[in-house]
């Protein structure tokens, strides 16, 4: 008796790249040595696979990918343009992952900015600021919290000078929290459970596209 299994065929993420904004587009060279490159949303380590690359039509296909969620990146990251989102079935799937069921290939559109948005902003409350002082910019998605290293841009420290100033710069919209404070273990503060320490006592912020946002917090020790 036969009991063996078939293979079920991976599925592709079909794309094209789409521009916002008015910097000189990246050229056709430029393009084909740029790589769309998923990866899975859930930290698995699956060995990595081939970066698609990107056609003269701006047009990409990734290889076929065992069902699951993937994140998208740029590899190289285009100069002077950055990820701002990927729409799945005009779903927006960037943070979340793109979904592969394994039932066809998923259509997404991915969208590159030329500006993002600014945060600055004064830590105040105190004559000089501390040098072993921090200011921390997070997503107030709890969701990211246990996968910090697959969003890293959307979790950012600042060291303030004794003045207190701070910015963050090229910015994803969003929700954020922004906290200002000296930590026992600094280099533990990507953890939920500082992250959740440090939005109990931090400043929730909303970011909009292109946003220049000013805003100023006190200091905490912790």
């Amino acid at each position: 008796m036969d009991l063996s299994v078939p293979m079920q065929t991976g599925r592709a993420i079909r794309g094209t790249i789409a521009f916002e904004g008015t910097a000189e587009r990246p050229s056709a060279a430029t393009l084909l040595s740029t790589g769309i490159v998923p990866q899975p949303a859930d930290g698995r380590d699956m060995g990595g696979f081939a970066p698609a690359r990107i056609e003269e039509n701006l047009m990409f296909t990734t290889v076929g990918l065992p069902p699951g969620r993937y994140l998208i990146s740029l590899l190289p990251v285009l100069r002077g343009w950055h990820l701002k989102s990927v729409a799945a079935s005009g779903r927006e799937s960037r943070d979340a992952g793109v979904e592969v069921t394994g039932a066809e290939d998923v259509q997404v559109t991915v969208t590159l900015v030329d500006e993002l948005a600014l945060l600055s902003g004064a830590v105040v409350g105190a004559v000089t600021i501390p040098p072993e002082a921090s200011v921390y910019l997070f997503t107030a998605e709890k969701s990211m919290w246990n996968a910090s290293g697959l969003h890293r841009d959307r979790f950012r420290e600042a060291r303030p000078p004794r003045s207190g100033s701070f910015a963050f710069e090229q910015l994803r919209s969003g929700e954020y929290f922004l906290a200002a404070a000296v930590l026992k273990r600094p280099d533990l503060w990507r953890l939920p459970e500082s992250l959740d320490d440090l939005a109990r006592f931090g400043v929730k912020v909303t970011i909009g596209d292109r946003e220049s946002a000013v805003r100023s917090i006190p200091l905490r020790r912790q």
